[in-house]
C-alpha cells in the first residue's frame, strides 16, 4: 500500500471509533404529547425525544456523527438539512443536520417537515 492510503485508512478508523461521551442537559421543549430534551456535548449539541409526561434525563451518552463545525456568533444563517423525523401522538419531531450539529423542530402531526431550516 502507498503511505497516503495508509494515512487515509487510519484517519477513517480513528473517526469511526469515536467514543461516546456524557452530555449534559441544556434544555427541553414540550409540544403536545411529546418533549424534546436538548443536551450539550463537547462535539456539539444532541437531542432525545420523550413523552411529555416523562422527565428528561440529566445526562445521556452520545457519540459525534461528524466533526462539529467551529462555533460562530450569529449562526442564524447556517442552513440545516432534514435527516429524519419521528412521530409522537399529536406532534412530529423534524430532525436536521446543521453542519454536524443536530437540531430538532416540532410541528403538528399532520404537517410536513420543511426540507431545510435556518
Amino acid at each position: 500500500m502507498r503511505p497516503g492510503v495508509i494515512v487515509a485508512i487510519a484517519a477513517l478508523a480513528a473517526f469511526g471509533s469515536a467514543k461516546a461521551e456524557v452530555c449534559m442537559k441544556s434544555g427541553e421543549e414540550t409540544s403536545g404529547f411529546g418533549k424534546v430534551c436538548s443536551y450539550h456535548c463537547t462535539f456539539g449539541e444532541t437531542s432525545q425525544n420523550v413523552s411529555a409526561a416523562q422527565m428528561c434525563p440529566l445526562t445521556v451518552q452520545a457519540s459525534p456523527t461528524a466533526p462539529a463545525p467551529a462555533r460562530r456568533s450569529g449562526s442564524a444563517g447556517v442552513a440545516c438539512f432534514k435527516v429524519g423525523e419521528q412521530m409522537t401522538q399529536m406532534t412530529k419531531q423534524c430532525v436536521y443536520d446543521c453542519g454536524g450539529a443536530r437540531r430538532v423542530e416540532t410541528v403538528g402531526a399532520a404537517q410536513l417537515c420543511p426540507i431545510t431550516v435556518r
